[in-house]
């Protein structure tokens, strides 16, 4: 996906709504991963649930100010930076855009993943002799950003 077809998909998408996205991984040696997911998008990481009772039991969050780390004042990301006008939205880091995703608490919502081998469908085991185990890793977190050229179809279903 290209930066401005995200900007027109994202002037339709209110701040917080739940979206479906499908995203492409090449993994290498011919393995590709795409996954199927809901997801919500403009989440203020801060006032998430899950982050304030982690902060409540004295844990830090990523994006926490704090007077010890003047250096995050100035931009309360870990790398990269916000694209104006789409903040909490769009991330640009050394000239590539992510999109920042917030997970989807519903138990219903978890992501389906498919691999394919040379363009054709198989298991998960067959793909896990081919590649390293760190690639077929899930990187799930509470809010976590999708390379704009990995994301296949991005919607709001319900609105």
């Amino acid at each position: 996906m290209k930066l401005n077809e995200l900007q027109e998909i994202l002037a339709g998408i209110k701040t917080a709504a739940y979206v479906s996205l499908v995203k492409s991984k090449d993994l290498g040696k011919g393995v590709t991963k795409i996954t199927r997911m809901r997801c919500r998008l403009g989440v203020q990481y801060d006032n998430m649930k899950k982050v304030i009772e982690r902060r409540n039991e004295n844990l830090v969050g990523r994006d926490l100010i704090t007077e010890e780390s003047p250096a995050k004042k100035s931009s309360p990301l870990p790398w990269g930076n916000w694209v104006a006008g789409y903040e909490k939205y769009i991330i640009e880091h050394k000239g590539n855009y992510y999109l920042r995703i917030a997970e989807s608490y519903n138990m219903k919502a978890h992501p389906i993943s498919q691999y394919y081998l040379n363009g054709v469908p198989v298991e998960k085991s067959v793909v896990e002799n081919i590649i390293a185990p760190s690639k077929l890793k899930a990187s799930v977190g509470d809010v976590y950003c999708v390379k704009l050229q990995d994301i296949i179809n991005l919607e709001q279903k319900h609105k």
